[in-house]
């Protein structure tokens, strides 16, 4: 790239902007959606059967399709704003580094322990006991990983607002 081109990147470039405001809404998504989880995981364990199953899908669905996709764009459109950043940002930066390797470490809790956790909420769901020893050990393990999750976000948050090492 050429210096001209360089200098219309950066912070306060439209492509930049745009990168953000896409960041900020896969944020909003991957980490808001899992709100809903535990209300919507009650009211499938209150519904034995069929009913109740496909309430527990519902959480199968929004994590599979909407919050871990979004996790991963979230992580792909910061990586894309550290390049955007004209050299403001750089990877070399502590916060960067560490709000990568969290994010990425995130994006496995959220693959390997939530959404199967989830998976196995809505078998037991399924059954005439969904409240038996299969469903507790299925919602501890998504409130675990949620909890993680949540957790991983304040800790981000941290991480970009005070940018240590910057």
């Amino acid at each position: 790239m050429n210096v001209l081109t360089l200098a219309a990147l950066g912070p306060g470039s439209s492509p930049y902007k745009l990168l953000l405001v896409i960041h900020i809404i896969a944020v909003a998504t991957a980490f808001g959606v899992p709100l809903a989880y535990g209300a919507i995981s009650r009211a499938s364990r209150e519904r034995p059967g069929a009913d109740g199953r496909a309430l527990a899908l519902i959480n199968v669905q929004l994590q599979g399709r909407a919050a871990l996709p979004a996790l991963i764009i979230a992580a792909v459109a910061g990586l894309g704003l550290v390049g955007l950043s004209n050299e403001v940002w750089s990877f070399s930066d502590t916060w960067v580094s560490a709000s990568f390797a969290v994010v990425i470490a995130l994006i496995v809790v959220s693959a390997y322990l939530l959404l199967p956790a989830l998976k196995r909420s809505a078998e037991a769901s399924g059954t005439e006991d969904p409240k038996g020893e299969a469903g507790e050990k299925a919602k501890a393990q998504t409130a675990m990983a949620t909890g993680l999750l949540h957790l991983g976000l304040v800790v981000t948050i941290v991480l970009m607002v005070w940018k240590p090492g910057a």
